[in-house]
């Protein structure tokens, strides 16, 4: 019984979606805490002066979430400001809509941690992406292993998935938006 509702709701959801003209497609779905499903809408560009900021992190478990600030013009970090990133079970993630700036990958969370980058890497800039206005940026690749020896998590740039793969996935997540050009532009430098 309870299936056969399910496919009924999602019939009705395509047939508007259909009679509307809306487009969605699948970005994931969110659960709110009483256990119902709500559809999650892509990020479309609401400026042309904004950019999107996408990579990788391979870690043992499922990647949660990922923080980013934005980094003022003397150097500190704004710790206030809230960027909605959106992860993927393959470790893959994307931030959207940014304004042009500096940016810092502050930390992530996975199933069974929650990492302050800051205190990982000996170096800011390892994180720091730039973004400019229009620009899709691909702030890395990033593995975290344990080290031999010891229970000490060290993190390190990898070179697989490359950027390229990266780009093909995010490409497919965002191709009813107006990120989906610069993200193919993207994928024409890399050949």
């Amino acid at each position: 019984m309870k299936y056969q509702l399910f496919i009924i709701v999602i019939s009705l959801f395509l047939a508007s979606c259909v009679i509307t003209g809306q487009k969605h497609h699948y970005t994931g779905t969110k659960h709110n805490n009483k256990g119902v499903i709500r559809t999650v809408k892509p990020a479309v560009i609401h400026q042309l002066n904004s950019g999107i900021i996408y990579g990788n992190f391979q870690t043992y478990t499922r990647l949660r979430n990922i923080k980013i600030n934005f980094v003022f013009k003397n150097g500190k970090i704004d710790t206030k400001s809230r960027i909605i990133v959106r992860t993927f079970t393959n470790g893959n993630f994307i931030a959207e809509n940014l304004q042009p700036g500096h940016y810092i990958i502050t930390s992530i969370e996975t199933k069974n941690n929650s990492l302050d980058l800051r205190l990982m890497a000996k170096e800011v800039e390892f994180f720091a992406i730039k973004i400019l206005a229009g620009q899709a940026v691909y702030a890395g690749t990033f593995k975290i292993v344990v080290a031999q020896g010891s229970n000490k998590m060290i993190l390190m740039r990898s070179a697989i998935p490359t950027e390229k793969k990266i780009l093909k996935h995010v490409t497919t997540i965002e191709r009813d938006t107006l990120w989906l050009k610069p993200l193919k532009q993207r994928i024409q430098n890399l050949i």
